[in-house]
């Protein structure tokens, strides 16, 4: 209702109350695109930011880049037709009474752990370096000092360098 009056009192007194209402209109909206403007590039910085940010982490999210640890450990248990334990081995198979070992078939009754340490590097797109280290131990060792420390330990070392462009 108080519009209306304004309007009715602004076509009695002439144009110049409109026409002060279309120029604070203006203004207003001029401020509101310098806004959006301002607005506009504080977005595109922080999105160019946001993407300068995960061109630095993707390579590490990916595993391409930086240390990585993975364990494996198997334990078996073999029973024989009276419920007992049994031997097993490579040799636990259809083939093994006539020395036909085949390998690992998940039916050794022995319990094994294994410890894989790697680093990688990627420099640009000029070269990469892959160190690593594995370690194992396996609870069934023959007796004695030499065989014993043989069995559990280092099992291998590493060092991979290349042109991802040439070799991978």
């Amino acid at each position: 209702m108080n519009t209306h009056k304004t309007y009715r009192s602004a076509l009695i007194l002439g144009a110049k109350p409109l026409h002060r209402l279309t120029a604070a209109v203006g203004v207003a909206s001029l401020g509101l695109f310098a806004g959006q403007a301002h607005a506009q590039e504080s977005v595109e910085e922080r999105l160019s930011a946001l993407e300068q940010q995960l061109a630095e982490v993707e390579p590490h999210a990916k595993g391409e880049q930086g240390f990585s640890f993975n364990t494996y450990a198997r334990s078996g248990l073999l029973l024989n037709s009276d419920g007992k334990s049994a031997p097993g081995g490579p040799y636990l198979t259809p083939a093994g009474s006539v020395g036909g070992a085949v390998g690992r078939l998940g039916s050794e009754p022995d319990i094994y752990l294994e410890a894989i340490l790697t680093a990688n590097n990627y420099f640009g797109n000029v070269q990469w370096l892959i160190n690593g280290m594995s370690a194992a131990d396996n609870d069934e060792r023959v007796v004695g000092g030499v065989m014993e420390a043989a069995d559990s330990g280092v099992q291998t070392m590493l060092a991979y360098h290349g042109n991802p462009g040439r070799n991978q």
